[in-house]
């Protein structure tokens, strides 16, 4: 069972060891980031899926939406009060990030080695 909720920015951790790409693209993260600024008309930006996340403890750990993630750092700040939405996913002995990938770009040879390693 997954529960939908809103947190705060500052609640998530991104653990690297997590990230199952080699890195993230610069140029999705700038599209992201432009999509979720407000509007110079006064309306919201674009809303987004909701960030995959592992409850650990009183924190959240980011299984997928690292992209997301980026781009909500560029436009509110790290260490953010800015809610935003998250499926949270209870911890799982057999939990891999492979298991919640909802969302896949295209993968480099270098982050298939990483999967691969996983």
């Amino acid at each position: 069972m997954t529960d939908k909720t809103t947190i705060p920015l500052s609640a998530l951790r991104i653990l690297p060891e997590v990230q199952s790409r080699a890195s993230l693209n610069q140029d999705t993260i700038a599209e992201y980031a432009e999509a979720l600024h407000p509007k110079e008309d006064g309306h919201p930006g674009d809303s987004f899926p909701p960030i995959i996340v592992v409850q650990d403890g009183d924190g959240y750990i980011v299984a997928d939406g690292f992209h997301r993630c980026a781009a909500y750092d560029e436009v509110y700040g790290k260490n953010s009060d800015a809610s935003i939405d998250v499926q949270v996913y209870p911890p799982h002995p057999g939990y891999t990030p492979l298991t919640l990938a909802k969302h896949w770009s295209a993968v480099s040879n270098t982050t298939h080695g990483n999967l691969v390693l996983l």
